[in-house]
């Protein structure tokens, strides 16, 4: 395509030698360090068109022709796919690494170039890239994918990300990544795209607050920005098709992504967004959702219960959010809203709270906006969809519930729910021993909760008081008035319960009365509840109670 081509493995370990030496760092021999004071013997010049704009884009333009299938560029073409395959690396496009120069245009170009080709993938080396709205559209078989926490792509404020917003609504979110946005679908017809087979993998996603800046310090140093840039989410698919596609399923693939300091950190939204692989992800800092799975109840496109929230038959392996919800309105860490998902070995943790206890222990009513109802508010997982597994996931140190059973026939296996209501989670009126560990609605009939476990682990020291290191009020909270719930092999434990259940002296108030259980309403027949050593269980005509004293019920 060129003469220049990127630098090699040994110059880029090269520059890293030099960049370590000027930093004061003493493991190299003074023969060494006389070898890195001297750049230009072993380090690959910058082409001109680095310092040059105008150069870079003239440049970007006269390699592109080379992506295409016309007359006059055939041959270049066929010979550079023979030789490279549908792949291309974002610097022999003349893509700035640098952070200085916008290349969100650049990128979204070569990703229609090679969609047009039939689909490759877009190499994007170690270095900071500058993107802005409208970000980058994600297209049928074109992979985008980096080098680890070495490839940054920064998300940065601008006018027309205003504008934008201005005109759609306060709510609305913009994918750094995407297809579509969160109130509005790509649709597709079939005739104009093939299953969205495109994948995202191996970067890190961060935002600036500044317009048309990057605090070189914040990356640097690894810390994180002043707040999350508002109306920017790292990942938004939300997909729909018209007509019938010759394969249903989206099935793209989201894999070792962090994200940082966004509004919503995952969202897949979309009918067609489905057969996903999404694993090793981390979501840090959002102001809303870290995980949204399916369109909750009151979106645009999903008004009420009854109409299809997207996102379904997706698969998640070890997604870890924490510090969701630091807009302090009504959102959970993970909110699952789609049917037929898989969840293995994923945490959602320490999402914030500051609303009172009384609003965390309200009904959510039918048709009821999920974004208004403030129950789910700081939970680790908001489960609103049906038919979906859960095995061995974690919910954690969170300032609401910690596990949000909502909606029927889903199963939980070898689930932990943790030290919710937390004290270092909750802010304003907001306090600690207030949530449940475990909320098991009204709405959740047909439920299996097998070897599940309710954990307070940690009891009052010298540094920490009881009155502070309180966590969950509840193991496991029913609201009642479902049927054929099965609670199976569960084990609840608070460890300042038992540092006083082991002792005899008084107990201080605030651990007097049972705290393992609480049914709200009655169950309806058939049930059965095994908690500790206690049995709770039902036939379809008559109830079996086994130590009823410890299963507080109000009617």
């Amino acid at each position: 395509m060129s003469e220049y081509h990127a630098p090699s493995r040994r110059a880029l370990l090269a520059g890293g030698a030099l960049a370590a030496t000027t930093a004061g760092v003493s493991a190299f021999s003074p023969a060494h360090a006389e070898q890195a004071n001297k750049p230009e013997e072993f380090m690959t010049p910058a082409p001109e068109w680095v310092k040059n704009t105008q150069k870079r884009l003239d440049e970007f333009n006269k390699r592109l022709q080379y992506l295409t299938y016309t007359d006059t560029a055939r041959e270049y073409t066929a010979h550079n796919l023979a030789k490279n395959g549908l792949h291309v690396n974002a610097l022999d496009y003349c893509v700035d690494p640098t952070g200085v120069e916008d290349c969100t245009d650049q990128l979204n170009r070569l990703a229609e170039r090679l969609y047009w080709l039939g689909g490759g993938s877009i190499e994007l080396p170690a270095g900071i890239y500058k993107v802005s709205h409208p970000f980058i559209h994600l297209l049928d078989k074109v992979e985008f994918f980096g080098h680890g926490m070495s490839t940054r792509i920064i998300a940065t404020p601008t006018d027309k990300l205003d504008e934008a917003v201005r005109n759609k609504n306060r709510d609305e979110c913009f994918g750094v990544f995407h297809t579509g946005t969160y109130r509005e679908r790509a649709s597709l017809k079939v005739t104009d795209n093939r299953p969205m087979r495109f994948g995202v993998r191996d970067m890190w996603i961060r935002t600036s607050p500044q317009k048309g800046h990057i605090n070189v310090d914040q990356l640097r140093d690894n810390t994180h920005t002043r707040a999350p840039l508002a109306h920017v989410a790292g990942i938004i698919l939300h997909t729909e098709f018209t007509g019938k596609p010759n394969d249903p399923e989206a099935v793209p693939s989201l894999s070792n992504l962090e994200i940082w300091d966004v509004d919503m950190g995952v969202a897949i939204l979309g009918l067609h967004d489905r057969g996903m692989k999404v694993d090793k992800i981390r979501v840090r800092k959002s102001l809303r959702q870290g995980l949204l799975v399916g369109k909750p109840v009151g979106h645009p496109l999903r008004r009420i219960d009854d109409n299809n929230p997207g996102g379904a038959d997706n698969k998640f392996l070890t997604v870890d959010i924490s510090d969701a919800n630091l807009s302090n309105k009504n959102y959970a860490g993970i909110e699952i809203y789609a049917s037929q998902c898989k969840f293995f070995g994923s945490t959602s943790w320490y999402n914030r709270r500051s609303i009172q206890k009384d609003s965390i222990y309200v009904t959510r009513k039918k048709d009821q906006s999920d974004d208004q109802y403030t129950a789910k508010t700081g939970a680790g997982w908001y489960v609103a969809g049906t038919r979906n597994l859960f095995q061995g996931c974690t919910a954690q140190e969170n300032g609401g519930h910690g596990w949000f059973a909502l909606m029927p026939r889903n199963n939980y296996v070898g689930c932990i729910g943790e030290s919710s209501s937390w004290h270092d989670a909750v802010s304003d009126k907001a306090h600690n021993h207030e949530a449940a560990n475990w909320y098991i609605s009204s709405w959740a009939s047909d439920c299996t909760f097998t070897g599940v476990r309710s954990d307070n682990p940690y009891g009052p020291s010298q540094e920490v008081p009881l009155k502070t290191i309180l966590a969950s009020l509840w193991g496991f909270y029913l609201e009642g008035s479902v049927r054929r719930l099965n609670i199976i092999g569960a084990n609840a434990y608070d460890q300042c319960h038992m540092d006083y259940e082991d002792k005899n002296k008084p107990k201080p108030k605030a651990l007097e009365g049972a705290w393992k259980f609480f049914i709200k309403n009655s169950l309806k027949p058939p049930y059965k509840i095994e908690i500790n050593q206690y049995v709770y269980k039902s036939t379809e005509d008559s109830a079996d109670i086994s130590n009823k004293k410890d299963f507080p019920i109000t009617e």
